[in-house]
């Protein structure tokens, strides 16, 4: 079976909003039993040191973008790529096929491609990519504006911070219309959980 194949018949996009819950959501999904891979892990692995894509990177921006350790400063280069939306577009032309790359890696370590079985994909920018066409299913995570601007203050992010990097993704009314599963995280963390584990259950039967 082949990787579009793959994602077409087994792959569920999980999307949604920074901060939005999709950790909780994803955790919920591994609990259960199916493999989940992450976007931003994945983004963070391939610009390592020694990595290609980061010294792409570094020959774009310089050494600014740098920790004194030769590693990415994430909160350094993040000024960079949310200060710009072209910036940003090129930034997204380097990284994400270097991702991709890597997630067919991944699949193929996890024995997808000889054995195919439902897993999931935790990726925030999914609707901005186009990403989610390639999938079986879209699940989306939301909340309301005040719990997501909330929880990035809590983790610290600087509210002008958290404006810009919101401002960038699918609103949630849009996303919800994309979506074939909405779960809303401003409800009960158990009440969310049932929610997620009820779905899982019924899509689960399609696959037995």
């Amino acid at each position: 079976m082949d990787y579009l194949t793959l994602k077409k018949q087994f792959g569920i996009g999980l999307t949604g909003g920074i901060a939005c819950g999709k950790t909780t959501v994803a955790t919920v999904i591994k609990d259960s039993g199916y493999p989940v891979f992450s976007a931003d892990q994945l983004g963070k692995d391939v610009v390592l040191p020694g990595k290609p894509v980061l010294q792409q990177l570094v020959n774009y921006f310089g050494t600014d973008i740098l920790a004194p350790d030769g590693s990415l400063d994430r909160n350094a280069f993040s000024k960079f790529v949310f200060g710009s939306r072209g910036v940003r577009l090129w930034v997204e032309r380097v990284i994400h096929p270097a991702v991709r790359e890597l997630l067919k890696e991944k699949l193929k370590e996890a024995q997808l491609f000889a054995k195919p079985s439902l897993w999931f994909y935790d990726c925030a920018l999914l609707f901005e990519n186009e990403g989610y066409r390639d999938f079986r299913e879209i699940w989306y995570v939301k909340c309301s504006r005040e719990t997501q601007t909330n929880r990035l203050k809590e983790r610290g992010t600087g509210l002008e911070q958290a404006e810009r990097i919101i401002s960038i993704q699918k609103p949630p009314e849009k996303g919800e219309k994309l979506a074939d599963f909405v779960i809303d995280t401003d409800k009960p963390i158990e009440e969310v959980k049932l929610l997620v584990a009820k779905k899982l259950s019924t899509i689960g039967l399609i696959f037995s």
